[in-house]
């Protein structure tokens, strides 16, 4: 088993082929159907966000297969999401295509030069929301 703090230290090549593998990502069943825990951290995060224009640009960092974007697209915000695994991503976008939502844009990195009213990032414990300086 793989702890958070391995994980911390896991060079960004590392991190790819381990969240390539399908067992290391956010199972879609959960994503469909979020277990209470992630109802309320969900619910505590778009709580946070109603403070910024629904057309805004929320970037999601370690996006993974869409634990946090795809209840953002649901509540119709713009998504970046943002993640070292191709296969995640790839994941992402089909939940989100099976699910007949807006696609989200992806990347494996944040765009040089620009801003975003607000970040969102899941966590092992927590989904948070970094209103912008």
């Amino acid at each position: 088993m793989v702890h958070l703090s391995d994980l911390l230290l896991m060079n960004k090549s590392a991190q790819q082929k381990f969240f390539n593998k399908s067992k290391h990502q956010y199972a879609p069943r959960h994503i469909a159907d979020p277990p209470i825990h992630t109802l309320l951290e969900l619910k505590a995060l778009t709580d946070a966000l109603k403070r910024i224009p629904k057309q805004s640009v929320v970037v999601d960092f370690g996006a993974g297969s869409g634990r946090v974007t795809v209840p953002l697209l649901q509540k119709r915000y713009s998504v970046l999401s943002i993640d070292v695994s191709d296969q995640s991503l790839k994941k992402l976008q089909q939940i989100a295509q099976e699910l007949k939502l807006h696609k989200p844009s992806i990347a494996k990195a944040l765009p040089e030069k620009k801003t975003f009213p607000a970040t969102a990032s899941s966590g092992a414990t927590r989904a948070r929301f970094c209103p912008p300086a």
